[in-house]
């Protein structure tokens, strides 16, 4: 029993896996510097005007920086961190969800993130967290965060 657990442990993990890296190559074709996709930014405005979506505003520690997530019931949100300064070309923004105590990586954010869309299914989540990270982003962090925010509950 218990090693057909653990192979279905390795199953979704690998599913999982494939999930992320192909919502990070989502998230780095909807980052990019050069345009905010006018729908992008409209569909942003609106989730985060939605009473029924889950808010989360972020903010770093020393209150300079800021920015905002609105998530749906279905684990569509939008970040928009349009305060956040421009990185090095070597280091990218990544966004981790704070779930269940654990950091789970929600998207690599590339380095001058304005508005961006992700996926996440809220189960446990406890809110948000941006850190700055080596270009192509990391499966686990150390780095404290750039922002920080806690869910608002309704």
């Amino acid at each position: 029993m218990g090693a057909a657990v653990a192979a279905v442990a390795a199953g979704v993990i690998a599913v999982l896996g494939l999930e992320v890296v192909h919502l990070n190559h989502q998230v780095d074709h909807l980052a990019a510097p050069e345009r905010t996709d006018t729908a992008l930014l409209s569909a942003a405005t609106h989730a985060l005007a939605d009473p029924r979506a889950q808010r989360v505003s972020m903010r770093s520690a020393d209150g300079q920086r800021s920015a905002e997530i609105a998530l749906a019931s279905d684990g569509t949100g939008f970040l928009v961190a349009d305060d956040l300064p421009a990185l090095a070309a070597d280091r990218t923004y990544q966004l981790w969800a704070l779930a269940d105590g654990q950091k789970i990586s929600a998207g690599v954010l590339g380095a001058r993130p304005q508005v961006v869309a992700f996926r996440y299914a809220p189960s446990g989540l406890s809110g948000f967290a941006v850190t700055d990270e080596h270009a192509g982003g990391v499966v686990s962090t150390q780095n404290a965060p750039v922002v920080l925010g806690t869910l608002q509950r309704t």
